[in-house]
């Protein structure tokens, strides 16, 4: 575009040869849009009339579009934007309808790129959202069933414990029954009547303690 618009102009190549942008492609449009900027008069009455800051901030950053690329600086699509409205505004300047419609061109097909990467962004944002709220749920259901089982298992345990002291304080009347028989029985022995030992004794004639030394 640059070339082919001092090319156009005989006012140009005065400036181009300044420049030594003689060989085809020693034109760059970095310092181009640096001439423009520092020497206005030079061009100015070829190039179609901008608004003085707008003016500006098209040559500017047009003028850093190969500065970012060379020093692979990150953009973000307002990046991206701006810098195809400057080449617009650009070829706008310089009054070539095939690089304009160009530019228009690649800002469309940027735009839907952008339209459809948040597009599917939204989508994805909403399955994730979805999906989150399920597993929310069935984190839910599966604490309430955790406390539920714990729940049922003291229950449990308390069933258990009661019925085991049931049994023991249904069996201690038995068992308190049996220890007094036992007891009672104790308490009805008697020692052995002597008096009746010896007159049996006697009876089959048997001294007792006869040996015994007196």
């Amino acid at each position: 575009m640059c070339e082919n618009f001092g090319a156009k102009h005989c006012q140009c190549q005065q400036l181009l040869e300044k420049h030594g942008w003689i060989e085809p492609k020693s034109l760059e449009l970095h310092s181009w849009c640096r001439v423009i900027l520092n020497c206005p008069d030079d061009l100015s009455s070829l190039l179609a009339a901008v608004q003085e800051e707008k003016r500006r901030d098209i040559l500017n950053t047009c003028a850093n579009v190969r500065h970012s690329a060379v020093h692979r600086r990150p953009q973000d699509f307002e990046s991206v934007f701006r810098s195809l409205e400057a080449g617009i505004g650009l070829a706008t300047m310089h009054r070539d309808a095939t690089v304009l419609q160009h530019f228009q061109s690649l800002q469309s097909d940027f735009q839907a790129i952008i339209k459809e990467t948040w597009s599917r962004k939204h989508a994805l944002s909403d399955k994730l959202q979805t999906r989150l709220e399920r597993i929310s749920t069935e984190q839910a259901r599966l604490k309430q069933t955790a406390m539920q089982d714990a729940k049922t298992e003291v229950d449990n345990c308390y069933r258990e414990a009661g019925a085991k002291l049931a049994d023991c304080v249904n069996a201690m009347p038995h068992k308190m029954a049996s220890a007094a028989e036992a007891i009672s029985d104790s308490d009805n022995f008697s020692e052995p009547d002597i008096d009746t030992i010896l007159l049996e004794a006697e009876k089959t004639g048997i001294a007792p303690f006869a040996e015994l030394p007196g």
